[in-house]
């Protein structure tokens, strides 16, 4: 009725042929001295990754319905990147996140051919970056910084008389909601910061997936769509990105599992 795993990953991850060249140059003519020192290549995306989680699986009794928890805890040390001095110059300590994301899945078996689920996951970022804006200037700190809500309805669905070499055609259809807020970092309206109204984005994601087994249990094809919008307090400067957006994805492939 119960199962418990524990596990720890680590991990490197390497840009060789990401360089901070131009950047450095900027610097050193912007903030003379406040580059000396450091490498002219400095590799400032170069990470290593190490996190350990926690899962607890629940059922209950002859109920349809099982309960799982799990809670996950990451560290990121970047090992080239310098924090900023609230001068806008680096500082001798390297930039570090950390992540906490602590989630729940609610399946609810139907039938042996419907199945609901219900998932909501919370997540806290704390980074030791801030970011310095040289166009104003002004110095932002804890940039990086936000918590964020995930919820997501699932349902997972098996055509017992459709089947292609003895195999039902299998699906499935998601509605998801990401709400995120930063702590500190200001929304941007008419090329302004709003410190009294911080930066948040909002995500809605509808998916759609089939899948149908080919041949072998091992091996299937799949197709998948998604319709995605998200939506900002934030307005986009001219030559950035937005935070405000629509678009679709449609994906075909194929897949083995073993």
């Amino acid at each position: 009725p119960m199962r418990t795993r524990l596990g720890y990953k680590g991990y490197m991850r390497r840009y060789p042929n990401y360089t901070n060249k131009e950047l450095i140059a900027q610097l050193a003519n912007l903030f003379p001295g406040s580059t000396s020192g450091l490498p002219p290549d400095m590799h400032e995306k170069d990470i290593n990754v190490k996190g350990i989680w926690l899962r607890q699986e629940l059922t209950w009794g002859k109920l349809p319905l099982l309960t799982n928890l799990e809670a996950h805890f990451k560290d990121i040390d970047y090992t080239e990147m310098l924090s900023i001095n609230e001068d806008g110059t680096f500082s001798h300590d390297l930039r570090q996140d950390n992540y906490l994301e602590l989630s729940l899945e609610l399946p609810f078996l139907i039938n042996k051919h419907h199945q609901l689920e219900f998932d909501y996951s919370y997540c806290l970022r704390a980074s030791t970056q801030g970011v310095y804006d040289t166009n104003v200037p002004v110095y932002l700190e804890n940039y990086y910084n936000y918590y964020q809500h995930h919820i997501r309805l699932l349902y997972n669905f098996k055509f017992a008389f459709i089947r292609l070499g003895g195999f039902p055609l299998q699906g499935s259809l998601s509605l998801a909601n990401q709400r995120r807020q930063y702590f500190n970092r200001p929304s941007v309206q008419s090329g302004e910061y709003m410190f009294n109204d911080p930066h948040w984005e909002n995500n809605t994601d509808f998916g759609f997936i089939l899948r149908q087994k080919l041949l072998a249990k091992w091996f299937n094809v799949f197709m998948s769509f998604h319709a995605i919008s998200q939506t900002s307090n934030t307005d986009a400067p001219e030559g950035t990105a937005s935070s405000t957006y629509q678009y679709n994805t449609f994906t075909l492939g194929t897949a083995v599992s073993f």
